[in-house]
């Protein structure tokens, strides 16, 4: 999407079909310094959320907006605030990722993942025949607080 006025005009052809309609991408705010994402609502005003633009892009951002968006809206956010909540975790894994990751891996968005809840536990899963007292750490692992397996759940 271009402007914000295209992506506006857009979003106001969408209510037609959709009660609730965000367009992403939305470039060239604030001279280029900013991303955004419009949103407009049947019957409502529209708002505009603005990031800092991250020169970075990754395939699956999309996917991970659209999860961590439909999940503040269930947890009953405002779609503005749930907007916001899912830019700031999609710019926060573009931070996370270090410089040279492959981009058509993805992010690398477990530590990020924390800051979407700060009362949330990190539990994995996984066979107990995975399990073992000593495992070199990589950069992109995450400390877990947890394991469950087939035969026991681990605290740590």
């Amino acid at each position: 999407v271009g402007s914000a006025e295209q992506a506006a005009a857009q979003a106001a052809r969408l209510v037609r079909i959709a009660p609730q309609v965000v367009v992403t991408g939305v470039t060239g705010l604030n001279g280029g310094r900013y991303i955004g994402c419009v949103g407009a609502a049947r019957g409502g005003e529209g708002y505009t959320v603005k990031t800092p633009l991250l020169p970075r892009m990754f395939h699956g951002t999309g996917d991970i907006f659209a999860a961590v968006l439909v999940g503040r809206i269930l947890r009953g956010n405002v779609p503005q605030a749930a907007v916001q909540a899912a830019a700031a975790f999609v710019a926060e894994c573009i931070r996370q990722t270090p410089e040279g990751a492959d981009e058509r891996l993805g992010v690398w968005l477990e530590n990020a993942l924390p800051k979407l809840r700060q009362d949330a536990k990190a539990v994995g899963i996984g066979y107990e025949l995975q399990v073992t007292d000593n495992l070199p750490l990589q950069p992109w692992d995450c400390l877990l607080d947890g394991l469950c397996t087939e035969k026991a759940f681990f605290k740590f």
